[in-house]
């Protein structure tokens, strides 16, 4: 389904609000700022800055979070971005969902130096759309496919959970609490828990009328929010 498209990008474009209002001024710095983003659709993160994937122009634009200030703008064809659709970091790396090109991008989060391109038919990716970091390892939701679990410390691959096996219905957006990962069906109008132990089916939650096309996740202390 596509229909998600353009409800995620009207979920990243609330998301980017502030950082558009630091952005955008009448200075020629603020236009510079603005330039960089080109129909962004996922942000991150890490540390002092904050890193946006922009879909239209195959590229990630990284920002000082205190300022607003433009700091680089990635768009070499090395890097592989196809579509980057989702965004994650952790204090070391920045991981990039290329949706169209069915891969990972791995950067350095201090430097933007590509670290390695992650894909092959091994991983099962399927237009990936969401991601989540899990201590050393990071899930991806496919959203034509099922769950792919990577390590997040050389790419390799932990396993593939099925979209019969995890009850997955256009999977587009997945999330980490604890022991537990969470996908957001917007098809199915439900919800997949996953053991983050063992990649097994614990429930699916589906509850008519409460659950409408859910296409984003937050988890706090004690709840998931959807």
């Amino acid at each position: 389904m596509r229909r998600a498209n353009s409800q995620i990008l009207a979920v990243a474009s609330t998301t980017l609000v502030m950082l558009c209002a630091v952005l955008s001024s009448s200075s020629p710095s603020g236009a510079t700022r603005l330039a960089a983003l080109d129909q962004p659709l996922g942000i991150t993160a890490s540390g002092s800055h904050v890193w946006v994937a922009n879909a239209e122009g195959n590229s990630v634009s990284e920002f000082d979070a205190a300022s607003g200030a433009l700091v680089r703008t990635l768009a070499d064809t090395t890097d592989g971005f196809d579509t980057p659709i989702a965004i994650s970091a952790n204090r070391s790396n920045v991981w990039v969902a290329n949706k169209t090109g069915n891969s990972l991008t791995e950067l350095n989060a201090k430097t933007g130096a590509l670290e390695r391109i992650v894909k092959g038919p091994s991983y099962h990716f399927s237009d990936p759309i969401g991601l989540a970091f899990s201590g050393p390892y990071l899930w991806v939701a496919n959203e034509t496919g099922g769950l792919s679990e990577i390590s997040a410390i050389n790419g390799s691959l932990i396993r593939v959970v099925s979209a019969s096996l995890g009850h997955f219905d256009n999977p587009v957006d997945v999330t980490v609490s604890g022991n537990w990962v969470w996908v957001a069906n917007e098809a199915s109008n439900s919800l997949s828990e996953i053991s983050a132990a063992s990649g097994a089916l614990v429930r699916n939650i589906s509850r008519a009328g409460e659950f409408v096309a859910p296409i984003g996740l937050a988890v706090d202390d004690q709840s998931l929010w959807v």
